[in-house]
């Protein structure tokens, strides 16, 4: 089935060439500007390309291996150091909407974003994981390609950047090297080749992007239930996700 890589990312090209980009997202949620922004598509579909690339040329089959040689993966306990640095970007935007003083409401729409991102991202990488069947490195699996780790890492990173790299590019960039590092300790623990990482690095970065083009959907979805009334309501989003190995959930709570 891994002839459905190349057919996929130009379906989700084509069907996404309208997508919004997010210009600024400002310090309130409930405060958003947005523009149609096609460009947006270029890097997570090149990530992913990038990543498809080991099944078609040779050359990339043979760096993956090299470089885990490289970086001397093994038989390394990591799982609980890449589920928690897996969540640290959303945990990481969520603190800061709460130290920037965010309304209640905007923490409603921020949870409605990230759950839509999360279950894109979710979606995308289980579909790919259940057809594309590669073998992991350490050969106890065939759900190396993508990795969901990096995705669900890069979708949380990609989000803070959306809302707040112009404000805080340091802090921005630093929960960006999070997502990276992620990846690696999964590559590290011979659990996927870098190509693995790519992908899931442009599936996360394309979750993120889709959660905000759908913004105003889910505003008005928003709007319907709640009304003006604002205060009075409690809002709950829980995303699971799954590596092909271990289930987790990323959840966001406003009260």
């Amino acid at each position: 089935m891994k002839n459905i890589l190349l057919p996929l990312i130009l379906v989700i090209f084509c069907s996404s060439i309208y997508a919004q980009d997010i210009v600024d997202y400002g310090r309130d949620t409930s405060s958003c500007s947005y523009k149609f922004r096609s460009s947006g598509l270029i890097l997570p579909l090149a990530l992913v390309g990038a990543g498809s690339a080991s099944f078609y040329i040779k050359g990339v089959r043979h760096v993956n291996r090299e470089f885990q040689r490289f970086i001397n993966a093994g038989d390394h306990k990591t799982s609980l150091l890449a589920g928690a640095a897996e969540f640290s970007p959303v945990v990481f935007l969520i603190a800061t909407d709460i130290y920037n003083g965010v309304s209640r409401y905007g923490l409603m729409r921020r949870g409605a974003v990230l759950a839509v991102s999360a279950a894109t991202t979710y979606s995308i990488s289980a579909m790919l994981k259940y057809s594309v069947k590669e073998r992991r490195p350490d050969r106890s699996s065939f759900h190396s390609f993508p990795s969901g780790h990096a995705a669900m890492a890069f979708m949380g990173a990609e989000s803070f950047r959306i809302s707040y790299g112009r404000e805080y590019p340091l802090i921005a960039t630093a929960v960006y090297g999070v997502a990276v590092s992620t990846g690696f300790i999964r590559m590290y623990a011979n659990k996927h080749y870098l190509t693995d990482v790519l992908a899931g690095a442009g599936i996360g970065i394309l979750g993120a992007r889709v959660g905000y083009w759908m913004a105003p959907s889910t505003d008005a979805l928003l709007f319907k239930i709640f009304g003006h009334d604002r205060r009075r309501h409690i809002f709950a989003s829980a995303v699971p996700s799954f590596s092909g190995e271990a289930f987790g959930v990323s959840a966001v709570i406003a009260f």
